[in-house]
């Protein structure tokens, strides 16, 4: 396991802060600080350890796949495909304390298009072709680049699969996500804080098909 018996108990302090009210970024610098933690051992921290009130809000919106049925489903595009394109590029993954599959690598910004996009594109297609929602649409951040590009793809395979709905870029997609649908596929935890109803559709993806490199932090 990459992940050392350090960060392990650093991250079952960072739980007990949190589950005492401790400001996140605050638990976060104190814990790190104490282990010496690098920056990518608290990064995995930050996107993996949550306060027990949290996992259970989360819990509570979650719904399962077979739910998506009759539902106008919205997915945050990127976040989605970037934790699949580390699926398919085997890297790490992490399964965090809310039961969302994260990636680690922290690309949103950056983020290029590869072979393993399209595929990514694909595995959700193929996937929601399996219990097709009434509806779905797929925001693209409009400041990522090629974003239109990856939009008309998406597109393309939407109408392949027989996806009722369809792919758009926006300026905030984020809003997006949360105002246009009644379940979000996402684990952008802004966006769960706000949203109604969620579903892990990457991490969906990534268990459905065993994937060795998934980690987590939480607690047997």
């Amino acid at each position: 396991m990459f992940i050392d018996h350090k960060v392990l108990e650093a991250a079952e302090d960072m739980r007990y802060l949190l589950n005492r009210n401790y400001n996140r970024d605050r638990a976060l610098n104190f814990v790190g600080d104490h282990y010496k933690l690098k920056k990518d051992e608290r990064f995995i921290l930050y996107r993996a350890v949550y306060s027990q009130k949290e996992v259970e809000e989360r819990k509570e919106k979650t719904v399962n796949f077979k739910d998506l049925k009759d539902k106008i489903l919205t997915v945050d595009a990127y976040n989605v495909i970037i934790v699949l394109e580390t699926m398919l590029e085997e890297k790490n993954l992490i399964d965090a304390d809310d039961s969302f599959v994260r990636d680690i690598a922290g690309v949103f910004g950056k983020h290029k298009i590869t072979k393993n996009t399209h595929q990514a594109i694909n595995l959700i297609m193929q996937t929601l072709k399996q219990n097709p929602p009434k509806e779905t649409l797929v925001f693209f951040d409009s400041p990522v680049s090629r974003s239109g590009e990856l939009a008309a793809f998406t597109r393309k395979k939407m109408e392949e699969h027989s996806i009722k709905g369809t792919a758009q870029v926006a300026k905030q997609a984020d809003i997006a996500v949360i105002k246009r649908g009644q379940v979000v596929a996402t684990s952008d935890t802004v966006i769960l804080q706000k949203a109604k109803k969620a579903f892990d559709l990457a991490g969906y993806i990534v268990r459905t098909r065993k994937y060795k490199y998934l980690y987590s932090l939480k607690e047997e």
